[in-house]
């Protein structure tokens, strides 16, 4: 009987998409478009400088994370400015009727660079000795220095520790997690240095495909055609080109790769912190459960109710979800080529993200719909004595009733959440999957469930 709870979760988180949050109490989503965030920041002995933002007006120059000056040209001569590490970013300030960029990534002055480089090399050479020279030189170019690397060691070491002794124990895990994450550390260093060592796993990984298909390719020589051998060298050499595809589109898109990544870990960061040994526990009991017999709808609407209210006070903004698409643009553009869905995914970034906000908060809305008397009808209907057939239907008519019932609700917001794209976007959307689709399958030499090849394209 209990798979029949779990049908109940299933069939609701499947209809995620298919609801809407409250319109009243829905907070106004920023529609506005920003500028692009400068990128390629460097420091030439005091002089900061980066590339010209199209549409920019002028920079704000943070330093340390304050603000400091505010420029029209790309460079910031920061010679009266006094300190052993700083730590710099950049804005691209908007014309009327945008919005600033979000901040860059970051680069540092380091007063005593190659002090600070041994110290960090002479740290990672005890875990890392192969690519401790690469790891030493972003991680300070990053502004992280030899102590901050020592603090971050020491705060792993006791982490790995009280997990230990946590033995499994979720609350005792969660604790020992929330001491780490309170250890203050670049976040963005580690991410950026992250990048820069997969270059060269890169190339080792594309080194040993090309082994690979040069003896199969041997084998086909020597003892005539094959097709298995044919079939993987055509395997490889797919997944070579994607790894080649893969290095260009880190070196060309680095700065924002280290931006979206960075802003990913922060959130996850922040919705660990939010977490409550309270959450927890009621999680725990949940799953521990010996059966919906053994369930209250309290106990299930706690849950419910301690889920949302996370994520709904943790939403991605509008401008971190802006970042992704342009990500997911160029990501696109550098795997499978250019077409109408890698220009509407840069061009109309922040419809995009709009979109995926109110979606969110859309479903979560949703969820938190479905209340005490819902579960209750659900639990009654699960403990009782009709077929498995005759539960699952009754509780399909069910959600769906709730369903309704909320989408007639909350058409205001439905209709926002259509009205984010014209009718022309949306026909180029459905032409770009195509297209996309269409592509994926060439390149990994499938075939379509379904005949896509001869349908119209325009």
């Amino acid at each position: 009987m209990f798979k029949k709870l779990l049908f109940i979760f299933l069939l609701i988180f499947s209809v995620f998409g298919l609801a809407a949050c409250d319109g009243d109490d829905t907070p106004d989503v920023d529609k506005t478009e920003s500028v692009d965030v400068p990128i390629n920041l460097a420091i030439s002995g005091k002089v900061l400088t980066w590339d010209a933002v199209e549409k920019a007006t002028g920079y704000i120059v943070y330093v340390n994370d304050v603000e400091k000056k505010t420029v029209t040209t790309t460079s910031y001569d920061f010679s009266s400015l006094s300190g052993e590490n700083l730590i710099f970013q950049v804005v691209a300030k908007a014309p009327k009727g945008m919005n600033n960029s979000a901040k860059s990534v970051m680069i540092a002055y380091i007063a005593n660079p190659t002090a600070e480089i041994t110290a960090v090399k002479n740290l990672l050479d005890e875990i890392m000795p192969e690519v401790s020279d690469i790891a030493a030189e972003e991680l300070v170019r990053k502004g992280m220095t030899g102590a901050d690397v020592e603090a971050l060691k020491a705060a792993v070491e006791t982490l790995l520790a009280d997990m230990e002794a946590a033995d499994g124990d979720p609350v005792l895990s969660n604790a020992a997690l929330k001491t780490f994450l309170a250890t203050k550390f670049n976040i963005e260093a580690l991410v950026s240095t992250g990048l820069v060592l997969a270059g060269p796993g890169i190339d080792e990984e594309i080194a040993n495909i090309e082994e690979e298909i040069d003896w199969y390719q041997n084998e086909i020589d020597q003892y005539g055609p094959s097709d298995y051998y044919q079939s993987r060298i055509d395997e490889l050499t797919n997944e070579k080109e994607m790894l080649i595809n893969m290095k260009a589109m880190i070196a060309s898109s680095r700065d924002e790769m280290v931006l979206v990544a960075t802003k990913t870990v922060d959130y996850l960061i922040t919705l660990q912190t939010k977490v409550t040994d309270d959450f927890i526990l009621n999680v725990q009991n949940l799953v521990e459960s010996n059966g919906p017999r053994f369930l209250t709808a309290d106990e299930i609407v706690v849950v419910k109710d301690e889920f949302v209210d996370l994520f709904m006070d943790n939403l991605p903004s509008v401008d971190d979800l802006k970042l992704v698409y342009e990500l997911l643009a160029t990501g696109y553009g550098q795997f499978l080529e250019d077409n109408d869905l890698t220009a509407l995914l840069s061009d109309l970034s922040t419809a995009f993200a709009t979109s995926t906000n109110l979606s969110i908060k859309f479903s979560l809305k949703m969820l938190d719909a479905f209340d005490k008397a819902f579960f209750e009808e659900v639990l009654a209907l699960v403990n009782g004595e009709d077929s498995e057939q005759i539960v699952q239907s009754e509780i399909i008519i069910l959600v769906i009733t709730y369903l309704k019932n909320f989408k007639d609700a909350n058409q205001a917001l439905i209709d926002e959440i259509e009205a984010v794209f014209t009718d022309e976007q949306k026909e180029s959307l459905y032409q770009g999957y195509l297209q996309t689709m269409l592509k994926i399958m060439e390149t990994s030499g499938g075939e379509l469930p379904f005949s896509l090849a001869g349908m119209q394209l325009s």
